[in-house]
C-alpha cells in the first residue's frame, strides 16, 4: 500500500494543500471572533460565539479585525488558538466565514475549515520557525518535540511528514502523539489502515484504556503473541487499569517493576506519581503523597510526552495541601505545554484560596471566552462585597470597529444559514425559586391569551464529534491528566517548601452546597426559618446510588459495547465512517424506521436492535456531555437514566427508542434527532437561565416537550416502583388513596425534622402517587419540570396551575392536608366544567 493511499484514508483530503496553507497562516498577526456579553454574578463577561451551519455548530474565527461588527474578542494567533484548543467540546472552528454579523465584501480568499487535530497542527505550526521545518529525519525532530512535552509542534512536524508520502515512517511514534493530544478518534483511523502487528494492537489497547473500555483492553493485550519487547508494554497498560479501578497496591508495584526498563521508565515514573498521589490524597497517606511529589519531580527530569500531566497532577498535590502558589506554578507550565480548561479552572482555584482576586477574575474571564458556566462558578465563591468593587477589564475584547486591517487570503465559497435564535444566559435574580420552605399553593385560575409558549433552547447537537470513538468510562481515574477540580482541602498549616506533608493540611473543607429551597416571591425577602426542613433533590438520591449500584460498570459495559458492534455495521452497509455525532444519530434513526415500518423482524430482532441504537445515541450523549449512564438492574434499560458532571440534569436517552416498543408504531421523522437538539441547548443553558416554579408559571413559560418527557418517565419508573414496595403497593389510586398517604406521612414523618435519604426516597414515592391520582380524577398535566420536582407544576383543564409533588412535601414538612387540597381542586372543576 502507497503511503499516498494513507494520506487520502486519513484525512479525506489532499492534506499537503493543508500544510502549504499554514506557511500563509503566519502572516497573520492576530485573529478575531465575535463574542456574546453576558452577566455573571453582577460582572460583564463574553463567551466566543458559536454559530449553527447545516446542523453543525462551528466557531467563526477571522483574519480581518473589520471583517465583523463588534463586540470582538482580538488575541494573538497563538494564543487564540491555544486557548480554543482548550475546550474539548469546541470541534469545529471556521476561518472567515459568511455570517450574519461579517461585513459586506470585507472577507476575499477561500475559507478553511479546522477539526480539533488541524487546530492542534495550526497552533504547532505557530510555535515552529522556518529553520525547525528544514527536516531530514522525521522520527528524530517528532520524537526531540514529544519528549519535551511539545505535543503541538510535534503534531505539526508529523503533518510534514505525512504531507510528503512519510506516514509509514512515522507510524510507530504518531499514534501515541495523538493520543497524548486526547485526539483518540483520529488515533484510532491512522492505526486501521496498516496491517494488524503486534505495535498497532498494542495501540488499539491504549486507545480502549484511555477511553475507559478495560475489558477490550485486556482482550487486546492477552492476544498479542508472547515477546520480551511487548511484556512490558503490557505490564504498563495493566498498571494504568488498577490505578483506574483504584488498586493503588497492584498499581504501584506493576510501575516499580517497570522503573528499571529504559523504554518504559519515563511513563512509569509519571504513572506511580499519580498513583501515589491518589492513594495519598484518599487515604491521608503522608508517605505516599511526598513519594508521589518526589516522584513526578523527577520525572520531569526524563524525556516524555506526559510532563503537562505530571506538572497537573504536582499542582494538584500542592493545592490539596494548601500550597496555592506552588500550585499555580505547575498549574501554569502544564498550561504552557498543552493548554487545558482544568490547568485554568485549577489555576482561579488556587488564586482564590491565596485571596488574589485580581488575578481570579482576569482568569475567570479568560475562561468564559471558551466555557461560561465554569467562570460563573469560579465568580460565585468570590466575597461579594470584593467582587462588586473590582473592575472588569477585558483587554482583548473590543466594543467600537477597530481600524487596524489584516489582508485575507481565504474566500467565501457560499453563503452560510443564519444563526438560530440564542437563549439569553443572563442570571435571574429575585425571581428564582428556591426549594426549602414547601410554600407552594394553588395558583388562582390563569387563563393566557395565547397558549403556554415553550421556552426556545439553543439547538443543535454538535455534527462534528470525532473525537473519543472508543467506550470512554467518564470517571476522574481513566484519564491522565486528571479531574477538572482538585478536591479542595482546608488551610490548617502551611507545609514549607520541599517540606513532608503535615497530616493536619489534609483537613478537608465542608462542601458547599446548592440551595434547594420553595418559596414564595415574598418569603424569598424575609428571614429564613430556624427550623426549616431541607428537601434532597431527586438528581441528588439518583446520585447516592451510582458508586454502589455500578462499581463495575467500566470494567465489563457490555450495552455501551453494542454502540461499536452497530457502527462497524454500519460502516460496512453504507461503505463510510460513521461517527459518533448528529450524522450518525441519523442513521441510526434511518434504520429503525426501515426495520420497523417494514415489520421483517420478529419481536427479539427489533429489541436487540433498539438495544444496539440506544447503546450508541447513549454514547454518542456519553461523550459529549461527560454523562454517566446508570444500569438499574430491576428496571428494562427505558428506565435507565443519564447524568451529568456538575449538574443537576437527569435524562432518559434509552426511552426514546424504547417508545417503538410501547406504541407499536414509528414516530415522525427527526423525533431522535429533535432530542440531542434538545439536549445540546440544554447543555448551553445556564440553570438560572430556565425559568421554573412560580415564576414559571407566573410567565407562562411551559417546559421543552423533551424535559416534560423525561418527567414523565421518570415518573412511571417511580410507578413501577411503588408496586414492589411494602409500603406502597397496596395504596389504592384514587380518592382513598389520598387519605392512605397522608395517614403514613403523618406516622413516618415529624413536621419541621429533615427526612433521612431513606425518607426522602418513601416521600418521593407517596408523592408520585398522589400525582398519578391527581392525573386519573382531574386529568392534570405537565406544565413545567424545571429545577427540583417539589417545584414541578402542572394544569388542569379548566387551567388552575398546582405543585403536587411539593404539595406532598409541605404535608411532611408542616404537616399540611393533601384531602384538603384535593376536595379544593373538586370544587373548582365543579366551577369550570
Amino acid at each position: 500500500m502507497a503511503d499516498s493511499a494513507i494520506n487520502s484514508n486519513i484525512f479525506g483530503e489532499n492534506f499537503s494543500s493543508f500544510v502549504n496553507t499554514l506557511k500563509q497562516f503566519k502572516s497573520f498577526d492576530k485573529l478575531i471572533a465575535p463574542v456574546r456579553e453576558h452577566c455573571c454574578c453582577g460582572k460583564k463577561v463574553y463567551t466566543i460565539a458559536s454559530r449553527t451551519v447545516n446542523s453543525e455548530e462551528i466557531f467563526p474565527v477571522f483574519t480581518d479585525i473589520n471583517a465583523i461588527e463588534p463586540p470582538l474578542l482580538r488575541k494573538t494567533s497563538q494564543d487564540f488558538l491555544r486557548m480554543i484548543f482548550c475546550n474539548p467540546a469546541i470541534q469545529t472552528i471556521l476561518i472567515n466565514p459568511l455570517i450574519e454579523q461579517a461585513k459586506p465584501g470585507a472577507i476575499t480568499g477561500n475559507a478553511m475549515k479546522l477539526d480539533r487535530n488541524k487546530l492542534s497542527i495550526m497552533i504547532g505550526s505557530l510555535e515552529s520557525d522556518a529553520k525547525s521545518e528544514d527536516i531530514d529525519d522525521f522520527v528524530k525532530k517528532i520524537l526531540n518535540e514529544l519528549n519535551q512535552g511539545k505535543l503541538h509542534k510535534a503534531n505539526y512536524i508529523s503533518s510534514l511528514a505525512i504531507a510528503q508520502g512519510k506516514a509509514r515512517q512515522i507510524a510507530a511514534i504518531y499514534p501515541q502523539l495523538l493520543i497524548n493530544l486526547r485526539l483518540y478518534q483520529d488515533a484510532y483511523d491512522f492505526i486501521k489502515i496498516f496491517p494488524k502487528n503486534p505495535a498497532i494492537l498494542y495501540y488499539s489497547a491504549v486507545i480502549f484504556r484511555a477511553t475507559g473500555n478495560f475489558k477490550k483492553t485486556l482482550e487486546i493485550l492477552n492476544s498479542i503473541a508472547e515477546d520480551v519487547a511487548m511484556e512490558n508494554k503490557k505490564k504498563l497498560q495493566k498498571a494504568w487499569i488498577e490505578m483506574s479501578l483504584g488498586n493503588f497496591k497492584e498499581a504501584e508495584g506493576k510501575f516499580k517493576e517497570l522503573l528499571n526498563s529504559p523504554l518504559e521508565k519515563s511513563e512509569a515514573s509519571i504513572g506511580l506519581g499519580m498513583t501515589l498521589s491518589k492513594k495519598g490524597l484518599l487515604e491521608k497517606d503522608l508517605q505516599a503523597l511526598n513519594g508521589s511529589l518526589h516522584i513526578l519531580k523527577e520525572s520531569l527530569e526524563i524525556p516524555c510526552g506526559l510532563n503537562a500531566q505530571a506538572h497537573f497532577y504536582i499542582g494538584n498535590i500542592y493545592f490539596n495541601t494548601a500550597k496555592y502558589q506552588e500550585s499555580i506554578e505547575h498549574y501554569l507550565k502544564s498550561f504552557e505545554l498543552t493548554p487545558t480548561l482544568p490547568a485554568m479552572i485549577n489555576t482561579a482555584n488556587a488564586y482564590l484560596k491565596l485571596e488574589k482576586y485580581e488575578e481570579t477574575l482576569n482568569t475567570a474571564l479568560l475562561i468564559a471566552l471558551v466555557d461560561l458556566n465554569s467562570a460563573e462558578k469560579i465568580l460565585s465563591e468570590f466575597p461579594k462585597n470584593i467582587l462588586a468593587r473590582l473592575n472588569t477589564v477585558h483587554p482583548d475584547i473590543s466594543t467600537i470597529q477597530n481600524i487596524s486591517q489584516y489582508t485575507n487570503i481565504f474566500n467565501i465559497s457560499k453563503p452560510e444559514e443564519k444563526e438560530l435564535p440564542k437563549k439569553n444566559l443572563q442570571s435571574k435574580s429575585s425571581e428564582t425559586i428556591s426549594t426549602e420552605n414547601f410554600t407552594y399553593e394553588i395558583l388562582k385560575p390563569m387563563y393566557p391569551e395565547t397558549p403556554p409558549k415553550t421556552k426556545n433552547l439553543k439547538p443543535p447537537f454538535d455534527a462534528t464529534e470525532t473525537e473519543q470513538k472508543q467506550p470512554f468510562d467518564n470517571t476522574e481515574t481513566t484519564s491522565p491528566i486528571g479531574s477538572s477540580n482538585p478536591e479542595e482541602k482546608q488551610k490548617k498549616e502551611l507545609p514549607q517548601e520541599d517540606n513532608p506533608i503535615n497530616i493536619i493540611s489534609l483537613e478537608p473543607n465542608k462542601p458547599i452546597a446548592q440551595s434547594d429551597r420553595i418559596k414564595t416571591d415574598e418569603e424569598n425577602s424575609s428571614k429564613k426559618p430556624e427550623n426549616e426542613l431541607k428537601m434532597e433533590s431527586s438528581s441528588r438520591i439518583f446520585s447516592a446510588n451510582i458508586q454502589n449500584a455500578h462499581k463495575t460498570d467500566s470494567e465489563n459495559d457490555e450495552f455501551m459495547t453494542r454502540a461499536f458492534k452497530l457502527a462497524s455495521q454500519l460502516e460496512n452497509d453504507f461503505d463510510k465512517k460513521i461517527r459518533f455525532n448528529i450524522d450518525g444519530i441519523t442513521e441510526i434513526e434511518k434504520k429503525l424506521r426501515i426495520a420497523f415500518i417494514g415489520e421483517r423482524l420478529n419481536h427479539q430482532q427489533k429489541l436487540e436492535l433498539i438495544l444496539d441504537c440506544s447503546a450508541f445515541l447513549c454514547y454518542a450523549i456519553k461523550e459529549k456531555y461527560r454523562g454517566k449512564l446508570i444500569k438499574f438492574s430491576d428496571f428494562d434499560p427505558w428506565a435507565w437514566p443519564m447524568l451529568f458532571e456538575n449538574s443537576e440534569i437527569i435524562t432518559y436517552p434509552i426511552e426514546r427508542l424504547w417508545r417503538l416498543i410501547w406504541l407499536k408504531k414509528v414516530p415522525d421523522t427527526g423525533w431522535l434527532i429533535r432530542y440531542a437538539q434538545y439536549l445540546d441547548g440544554l447543555f448551553k443553558t445556564t440553570d438560572s437561565a430556565l425559568d421554573s416554579g412560580i415564576s414559571a408559571v407566573k410567565n407562562k413559560i411551559r417546559s421543552h416537550p423533551e424535559k416534560i418527557i423525561d418527567a414523565q418517565t421518570e415518573h412511571k419508573k417511580i410507578m413501577i416502583l411503588n408496586s414492589s414496595l411494602e409500603e406502597t403497593s397496596l395504596i389504592k389510586l384514587d380518592r382513598a388513596g389520598i387519605s392512605e398517604i397522608e395517614n403514613s406521612i403523618k406516622v413516618r414523618f415529624k413536621p419541621q425534622v429533615p427526612p433521612s435519604s431513606e425518607g426522602w426516597k418513601l416521600l418521593r414515592c407517596y408523592a408520585h402517587i398522589f400525582v398519578e391520582i391527581l392525573i386519573k380524577e382531574l386529568q392534570v398535566r405537565w406544565f413545567n419540570t424545571e429545577g427540583n420536582d417539589g417545584q414541578w407544576s402542572m394544569y388542569s383543564p379548566w387551567m388552575t396551575f398546582i405543585f403536587p409533588l411539593g404539595k406532598v412535601y409541605k404535608c411532611a414538612a408542616n404537616g399540611e392536608s393533601l384531602m384538603e387540597y384535593f376536595e379544593h381542586l373538586l370544587e373548582e372543576k365543579k366551577q369550570h366544567i
